[in-house]
């Protein structure tokens, strides 16, 4: 049964709709990233750079929520004990300058580790000795063996 002429230009109404609807969608989505860079192009400083304009905060230095600080040239080394949370570490001048080179190290005291990497080692041979195991024995060859003719006299 072929399609009548009316039932072809209701699919025709369809796809337009469809298409119409999406090309809709894809336009919002432009005009939202385009009135975005506006705005961002709007509120760049004469540096160049996009702020949102907060005021410049005081010196590192005079802060009071540092954990561990260490000040001065040449090598430096701080330590604490670490407690549950989110740790960063932060190299900076003391005045909030730009123009830090630093070369940074971060280590951790732990406790021996020897003994539970050994025992990993071994549970992963067992584990895998196991494995091998699983595997002969599920692609070995079965030979069947007829059972015993009776002999006839």
């Amino acid at each position: 049964m072929s399609p009548t002429p009316h039932t072809q230009r209701s699919r025709g109404r369809v796809a337009a709709v469809i298409a119409g609807a999406g090309a809709m969608l894809v336009a919002v989505a432009v005009l939202a990233v385009g009135g975005a860079t506006v705005w961002a192009d709007s509120h760049r400083g004469h540096d160049g750079y996009v702020s949102t304009g907060n005021r410049t905060p005081p010196p590192p230095a005079k802060r009071h929520f540092w954990v561990a600080t260490a000040y001065g040239r040449g090598t430096q080394a701080v330590s604490w004990k670490l407690k549950p949370g989110h740790w960063e570490a932060v190299v900076m001048n003391a005045d909030g300058t730009p123009g830090v080179d630093a070369a940074v190290r971060l280590g951790a005291h732990t406790p021996l580790l020897l003994v539970p990497g050994l025992g990993l080692v071994v549970l992963g041979m067992l584990i895998g000795a196991g494995g091998f195991a699983l595997l002969y024995r599920g692609t070995r060859s079965v030979e069947t063996v007829a059972p015993p003719v009776p002999v006839v006299a």
